[in-house]
């Protein structure tokens, strides 16, 4: 109950039946009085403006409320001064009443009334006004506990841009603070990690502070989708090993557009509390992460199509990511990479265009792995041309590391190409219709200026220069096992004493290109 703190609240039996029959009404007006102000998601300050006009209507002289929704603060008065809410006692014919849900108080109500014109007595004006305000402290609680949802959402979208996951968490657990006294906070999840597979990780926050992390790989069929009791056991167990605490409560985190939880956090309490709003705080810890987890998993999953695990892992984790994939020019190392004879192979073998991109997905997995292995980057796929790009995106190597990358990279795709494990079937295809034909790639490679970074109306990853079109003329004039380089690498190539033959220079004119390009020729096999 909301009692008036300077005075008791009479029972009903000590009233008579003409005054509890006129409370029946006024309850019933003002539930449906809240109900329209519900309908039509007034501001906050035009709905307390509207309850301070139908408590006047309804004979109070004075009405004055204040409440506070931690992130905004409120006032309307009417006949009274905001110093009734600091009086010690309350004046004859003046009534006080607190705001409060399960025990949180969020707001004060003071009313007056003037005895010469009501009917009722002082007793009954403080036990209507009572009554009254169940109805008031429900509406105001979900607005606040709306508006601090509201604004939590909005302080995470405003920083967490430039904010790595862990600070984003940090964001919404230091709001959470000024809210509710928790001790901890586990958080559980699963991801899909190139190329490990299906993960499940956990952040562990005491306060709002992260304290630690970790992950373990797990087989698909045991998602947590698809074994959420699972994965409750074992956070469980992790709440147990890590905290000794008297409660705890836990939700079931959802990402669009899975329909399944893809987490659960747990939030810890030291002392037992069975206040309903201490669930509400939890269903904004759960929304907010929601928020969070969204645009980690949106941010990987961008940076996933052209970056190793690795450097994917370093660009979530800083507070630079924009910095280091905004487009600039830098040195790069760059490699085309092209499947040898594949015309002939997708018309005489592979035939159907299933079977062909089967095909081509089988072999540009294999090149990713390694271009990742080496610290590349991957452009893009046209056709059966795999490019990459040497440097981004932190463009931490000087050119002879860069180079050397190019070149081991290089040479373990045209190993590995040449070493592929086909489809029987397949391979006894090739055998009867190209028996001469050996699988193998024609490489090129360039060390050259490049406009690179997050381009064009998807942001995808890439370079433009001259540089990138004189490496593809390049490679297009390599043969089967062969890794062409432009002749200003012949330097750092040499010093490597690679155990391959190497021969040239060469020159060429080609077309696009206004000078002729001066090459050599790598023999892998």
């Amino acid at each position: 109950m909301n009692q008036d703190p300077d005075y008791p609240i009479l029972p009903p039996n000590e009233f008579s039946h003409k005054e509890l029959v006129y409370a029946l009404e006024k309850i019933s007006e003002f539930d449906s009085f809240l109900e329209s102000i519900i309908q039509h998601e007034s501001p906050t300050q035009l709905i307390l403006e509207g309850i301070r006009d139908w408590f006047l209507e309804q004979g109070f002289t004075g009405f004055g409320i204040q409440v506070d929704f931690t992130y905004e603060q409120y006032q309307v008065l009417e006949g009274l001064d905001s110093s009734i809410f600091n009086l010690a006692t309350c004046p004859t014919n003046h009534y006080r009443y607190l705001l409060s849900v399960s025990g949180r108080c969020f707001g004060k109500v003071a009313l007056c009334t003037e005895r010469s014109k009501n009917p009722f007595s002082e007793e009954f004006y403080r036990y209507l006004g009572n009554l009254l305000m169940e109805g008031v402290d429900n509406l105001l609680y979900m607005r606040g506990m709306a508006i601090i949802k509201q604004q939590l959402i909005e302080k995470i979208q405003d920083e967490f841009q430039s904010a790595t996951l862990g600070n984003g968490i940090h964001l919404i657990l230091k709001q959470l603070l000024e809210l509710v006294d928790f001790s901890n906070v586990l958080i559980v999840f699963e991801e899909f990690d190139f190329p490990s597979g299906y993960l499940i990780r956990t952040l562990f926050f005491e306060k709002d502070q992260w304290i630690r992390s970790g992950s373990a790989k797990f087989h698909p069929a045991q998602t947590l989708v698809s074994d959420i009791s699972r994965v409750s056991q074992l956070s469980h167990e992790m709440v147990q090993e890590n905290l000794e605490f008297l409660d705890f409560r836990a939700g079931d985190i959802f990402v669009a557009p899975q329909k399944e939880p893809v987490g659960r956090v747990f939030l810890t309490l030291e002392e037992r509390n069975t206040s309903s709003f201490l669930d509400d705080i939890l269903e904004i810890l759960i929304r907010a992460l929601e928020e969070v987890l969204t645009r980690y998993f949106r941010d990987k999953s961008h940076l996933s199509r052209h970056f190793s695990p690795g450097h994917v892992e370093r660009l979530l984790d800083t507070l630079q990511k924009e910095k280091h994939l905004a487009p600039s020019e830098k040195n790069c190392g760059i490699i085309y990479a092209d499947i040898s004879g594949f015309t002939s192979l997708s018309e005489k073998v592979l035939k159907t265009p299933a079977r062909i991109a089967n095909f081509v997905n089988q072999w540009s997995q294999l090149v990713l792995e390694i271009l990742y292995s080496r610290g590349g980057a991957y452009d893009k796929l046209v056709g059966d041309c795999m490019i990459g790009i040497f440097g981004p995106p932190f463009f931490e190597w000087e050119r002879p590391e860069c180079i050397q990358r190019l070149v081991d990279c290089s040479i373990e795709i045209s190993q590995g190409t040449r070493s592929m494990v086909l489809d029987p079937e397949l391979q006894n295809a090739i055998q009867t219709e190209m028996p001469d034909y050996q699988l193998g790639v024609a490489i090129g490679i360039n060390y050259t200026p490049l406009f690179v970074g997050q381009l064009g109306p998807g942001r995808s990853y890439s370079g433009l220069s001259s540089g990138m079109n004189e490496t593809a003329r390049l490679q297009g004039l390599a043969v089967n096992g062969e890794i062409l380089f432009l002749d200003h690498m012949i330097e750092e190539i040499h010093s490597r004493e690679l155990p391959f033959m190497i021969t040239g220079p060469f020159s060429q004119k080609v077309k696009n290109v206004a000078e002729a390009l001066k090459y050599y020729r790598m023999k892998i096999s």
